[in-house]
């Protein structure tokens, strides 16, 4: 996922995974005469990071797939977990069987489905939810044998939003030669005219929610300004959470599975707890702050990059209980002293996020390019 032209020691994922190395050969001392953000920069150029960011260990016969575990016989599916036989698809939990989908979870037999939740059987499909072979509809919920239909509930045999028997209903629905992709082309567009009658109904989640905001919430309480999250519990300003659960949290960008008081994290699950300022830590991760791919149970550590199984680390380098705590307190109060500021003059001292010297990435090469897009004209002026 690095381009070539990153300055970033790179492993294949059997490597990264395997036991030859753990992070901690790459130690750095820590130097009060410097920002610790600056050594941390310094680390990032050391270690080596994993190609493509998967629980390797979890994925069976799936080499070719981003921010994924737990995956079997899958090929270009991103951010995903629990996923068998499918393609081409995003944001995705507990499918089997799908193709050119986006977020869709406990569903099979799915084809361009976009925000759907227990389907099967379904194509084309928008914020559709407990359904079985319902196509080209939006906003449809516990519908079956629809076709072209739009904000209708426990309904079946319906085309178009008009009612017919089930006789009625196959016979024409038989007549639709979707094998040509010219008629799913032509479907698509008189669909989507057909769907302009109707007002946009926001999906909220389903009704085992309490206290909740946001969009896209299921089976949460007491969360608020959620998007895209399963079992959220005491939470606030949280997206892309699509594995239950999550509690505790504030802040905090994918993925759950049961984690918990995770503070300014982005991409920290599976297990993690109690985790503030840290990316791309996992695997049990524990009691760690501004750390970056902190995995297989590495925990009560600071300031590290590419660590695993490890404890009490600062910068990678091993210490004692006593001495981690010491010297993590001093770092602490030397952050705010001495802090890093970036070229625009922004001042990040303990207890902001990392700054951008420390993402591997360019802007269009991450997803904010698709929820803000900005031409490269564009951002140079605004860098300046």
């Amino acid at each position: 996922m690095f381009h070539r032209d990153k300055k970033l020691k790179v492993y294949c994922n059997p490597c990264w995974w395997g036991d030859s190395w753990d992070g901690t050969e790459y130690g750095m001392n820590y130097d009060p005469s410097r920002s610790f953000f600056e050594q941390m920069k310094e680390l990032q150029s050391k270690s080596p990071y994993m190609a493509l960011e998967c629980t390797y260990t979890t994925n069976i016969n799936t080499p070719y797939t981003n921010y994924t575990a737990w995956q079997k016989n899958s090929y270009l599916t991103y951010f995903g977990d629990y996923v068998e036989n499918s393609l081409y698809s995003t944001i995705l939990a507990h499918i089997r069987d799908c193709m050119d989908c986006y977020h869709i979870d406990e569903s099979e037999l799915c084809y361009g489905s976009i925000g759907g939740h227990k389907l099967y059987n379904c194509h084309f499909t928008i914020d559709c939810g407990d359904c079985h072979d319902v196509h080209f509809s939006r906003n449809c919920y516990d519908c079956s044998n629809c076709f072209g239909c739009v904000n209708l509930r426990n309904k079946n045999y319906c085309i178009w939003n008009k009612q017919h028997t089930k006789e009625d209903y196959k016979e024409k629905v038989a007549q639709i030669n979707m094998a040509s992709w010219q008629t799913v082309e032509l479907t698509l567009k008189e669909f989507q005219e057909f769907s302009f009658q109707f007002p946009r109904r926001f999906y909220m989640g389903d009704s085992r929610n309490k206290k909740v905001s946001g969009e896209y919430v299921y089976q949460s309480k007491n969360a608020h300004d959620v998007y895209i999250g399963v079992g959220v519990e005491d939470s606030r300003f949280v997206q892309f959470l699509t594995l239950p659960k999550t509690k505790d949290a504030y802040d905090y960008t994918g993925w759950g599975n049961n984690s918990e008081k995770l503070y300014e994290c982005c991409v920290v699950g599976e297990g993690a707890s109690n985790c503030r300022f840290c990316s791309e830590c996992f695997s049990n991760a524990r009691n760690l702050e501004y750390c970056i791919y902190a995995a297989n149970s590495s925990k009560d550590s600071f300031g590290c990059i590419n660590l695993k199984k490890k404890q009490y680390c600062i910068l990678n380098k091993q210490y004692s209980k006593q001495e981690y705590e010491t010297l993590k307190f001093k770092i602490i109060g030397d952050m705010d002293k001495n802090p890093y500021i970036d070229e625009k003059g922004k001042v990040y001292k303990y207890g902001e996020y990392f700054p951008l010297i420390l993402s591997p990435f360019g802007y269009n090469e991450t997803i904010a390019q698709e929820y803000f897009p900005t031409t490269e004209t564009e951002a140079t002026k605004k860098r300046t």
